[in-house]
C-alpha cells in the first residue's frame, strides 16, 4: 500500500511540475483573467461609480452558471488538460517502475489538483478585479438583491451574466459558492475524463474537440430548438443554480449523476489501457 501510494505520488509530482513549466498551463491563467474582465470590467465601473458594495462569492456563483463564462472557462480548461493523458518524455523509464492503472490514477488526481487551483485562480481574479467593493459576510448583497429582481435590465447595472432571483432564495452565498464550486470540479472531471478516454482510442489529442462538440450540442439542444426535456441528462444545465434548485434530492442526483460517469469513463480508459502500449501513444 505504502509503495503503491509513493509510486502515485511521485507521477502526480512529476505531472504538477509540467503543468507548471508549460507555457499553455500561463496562457490559461492569462485567459481566466480576461474572461473575468470581460464579463465583470464593466460592473467596476459601475461599483466605483456609485460606491456598491459585492458579496465576495456572488459573482462565481453566476458566473458559472452563464453561457459565455462557461465558454471562455471551457477553453481555458482546454488549454490546462485537454491534451490529457500527459505523454512525456523518459515515461519509457516511468513506465518500467509503476503499472497503468498507477499511471492512470495518478493523471486523474493531478488533473484534479490542476482543476481544483484553476478554478480557486478564478475567484481570486474577481477578488481582485472588485477589490475595495468586497464584503465578507455571509449574506447576499444589496446589489445582487437588485439585480436579480431586474433580470432582463440587470445590463443597465454593469451586470453583464445571468440574474435570477433563484440563487437567493436557495441558500446563504458561501454554502452556494461550495456547490457551485463541487459542481464545477465534477463538470470539468467528467470533461477531463472524456478527453483522456477519447485521446487513448484515438492516438491524438481529439477529446477537446468532443467536448466543444458536446457544448454546442447542449447550446443548439437548449437555446435554438429548446428541449427542456433533456435538462436533466445535460452536464452543463445541471450545475446551471440560477435555474436549477439545490434541495436534497436534486443535489444527490447531480452528484451521483457526474460520479457515475466519471466512474464509468476511468474504467473505459483502464480497459483502453490494458491494449495499448503507453509508450507508443507519446
Amino acid at each position: 500500500m505504502t509503495d503503491f501510494m509513493g509510486d502515485i505520488g511521485k507521477i502526480v509530482s512529476i505531472n504538477l511540475r509540467r503543468r507548471a513549466a508549460n507555457p499553455r498551463f500561463y496562457l490559461a491563467l492569462l485567459l481566466t483573467l480576461c474572461t473575468v474582465l470581460i464579463y465583470f470590467g464593466q460592473l467596476t465601473n459601475y461599483l466605483s461609480q456609485y460606491e456598491v458594495k459585492i458579496q465576495a462569492v456572488e459573482l462565481f456563483i453566476f458566473a458559472i452558471s452563464s453561457l459565455g463564462p462557461q465558454w471562455m472557462l471551457t477553453f481555458c480548461f482546454l488549454l490546462l488538460v485537454g491534451d490529457a493523458p500527459f505523454l512525456h518524455e523518459g515515461i519509457e523509464i516511468l513506465m518500467s517502475r509503476t503499472d497503468k492503472k498507477r499511471w492512470l490514477r495518478a493523471q486523474i488526481i493531478a488533473m484534479v489538483c490542476t482543476i481544483v487551483f484553476w478554478l480557486l485562480f478564478f475567484e481570486l481574479c474577481i477578488l481582485f478585479i472588485t477589490a475595495g467593493y468586497v464584503i465578507y459576510r455571509n449574506e447576499w448583497s444589496d446589489y445582487v438583491s437588485l439585480v436579480a429582481k431586474l433580470a432582463v435590465d440587470a445590463g443597465k447595472l454593469g451586470w453583464n451574466v445571468n440574474a435570477s432571483v433563484l440563487p437567493l432564495t436557495q441558500g446563504k452565498p458561501f454554502t452556494l459558492f461550495a456547490i457551485a464550486f463541487l459542481y464545477m470540479v465534477l463538470l470539468f472531471v467528467y470533461f477531463a475524463m472524456i478527453g483522456i478516454v477519447i485521446n487513448l482510442l484515438s492516438g491524438r489529442s481529439y477529446g477537446s474537440c468532443i467536448v466543444v462538440v458536446f457544448l454546442a450540442l447542449r447550446f443548439a439542444l437548449f437555446n435554438l430548438l429548446y428541449v427542456p426535456e433533456l435538462i436533466l441528462v445535460s452536464p452543463a444545465n445541471l450545475i446551471d443554480l440560477t435555474v436549477q434548485n439545490i434541495e436534497p434530492p436534486m443535489f444527490i442526483y447531480t452528484v451521483l449523476f457526474f460520479v457515475a460517469q466519471i466512474m464509468i469513463l476511468i474504467w473505459a480508459a483502464e480497459q483502453i489501457l490494458k491494449r495499448r502500449d503507453i509508450c507508443k501513444l507519446r
